[in-house]
């Protein structure tokens, strides 16, 4: 999906062959890393992005929770991003800043990714079977 839409941010057609009919309905990795979300700016769908993970006023502390201890272990520190830095001014597609990893499942990404595919019309999809995928390899 990522890629259709950038062929499609530089004016190119392309097509999507997959064997899902919509996006994931189950969790898979829990973060958007910092140049994910750099891409998400660059394609202008970042705020969407940012719409279905958590609040950024939240601390997005990691904790490791092995059922062989009592409690849990703190993993990783990370504290909430400051509010003053969430209603900056907004950076053309092209200025270079660097962002910071998101917790955003990738069940809920690929859901905004999807309607944006979904509504971009320099992109085809197609659901092919796994069986007539396989023959024709």
């Amino acid at each position: 999906m990522m890629l259709a839409l950038n062929l499609a941010a530089l004016g190119v057609r392309s097509t999507i062959i997959n064997r899902e009919t919509g996006p994931r309905w189950h969790p898979k990795g829990s973060t958007q890393n910092a140049r994910t979300m750099e891409h998400y700016r660059r394609l202008g769908i970042v705020d969407a992005v940012r719409a279905v993970g958590l609040p950024r006023d939240l601390p997005t502390d990691v904790t490791i929770s092995p059922a062989s201890t009592a409690g849990s272990l703190p993993a990783s520190r990370c504290p909430p991003k400051p509010r003053s830095s969430r209603h900056g001014p907004r950076l053309k597609p092209t200025t270079r800043r660097s962002s910071r990893f998101y917790r955003c499942n990738q069940m809920h990404a690929e859901a905004v990714l999807f309607d944006q595919v979904q509504a971009c019309a320099l992109i085809d999809s197609a659901t092919a079977s796994m069986h007539g995928m396989a023959r024709r390899q």
